[in-house]
């Protein structure tokens, strides 16, 4: 770690509590919300991704689930973590650009691998190639199923439906369904890929 005293400093911050973190329940999830655990790994992972932006200069893209932490920050927050980063203002831009997206979130994850070692919690921080192959997993089903509709109906798609409802059910079963408990977890073609 670059900078023990930077990080001592957001460790002594209070962020936030479990019950302030709000993240909103998902039907993937089973319409249940996660765990402390998980919220309190989260809230972590936002210290560290403060952290990061303070140590780099760089344009740093957060995850899904430190981007949702992120929000419920309230400006008493954001003024001792500006205190305690050492800045006046800290301001997130974020970027509307995939490929800006896709990169910044990399070398987050880079930057996160070195200042904190390679433990990666890929549940919190998912690698892109995983959550491709997860969200290709999910649309898969929903165009198998509307496909089985469609062939109900009469239409020729029966064939078309059954391979994509059986490539969609393979990333599903390999990269899903996420335990209720964590928001993401890495799948095993996923870990073929890296």
């Amino acid at each position: 770690m670059r900078n023990e005293t930077l990080w001592a400093r957001l460790q002594a911050v209070d962020l936030l509590n479990v019950d302030d973190l709000i993240l909103p329940t998902s039907w993937l999830f089973g319409g249940k919300p996660l765990s402390d655990h998980v919220k309190l790994e989260i809230i972590e992972e936002l210290r560290r991704f403060f952290y990061l932006l303070a140590v780099s200069n760089e344009a740093l893209v957060p995850s899904h689930f430190v981007a949702l932490a992120l929000q419920c920050l309230r400006p008493l927050h954001m003024m001792m973590l500006s205190q305690a980063i050492g800045q006046c203002r800290i301001f997130l831009t974020p970027t509307i650009v995939p490929v800006a997206l896709r990169e910044g979130y990399r070398r987050t994850l880079e930057l996160r691998a070195m200042e904190f070692g390679p433990v990666d919690p890929e549940h919190i921080w998912p690698q892109p190639f995983s959550m491709k192959l997860q969200l290709l997993g999910w649309t898969a089903l929903a165009a198998g199923i509307a496909f089985g509709i469609a062939a109900r109906y009469g239409f020729p798609t029966l064939a078309v439906s059954l391979i994509l409802l059986l490539t969609g059910g393979f990333l599903w079963f390999t990269e899903g369904p996420w335990p209720r408990n964590l928001p993401f977890r890495k799948g095993f073609v996923a870990k073929l890929g890296a």
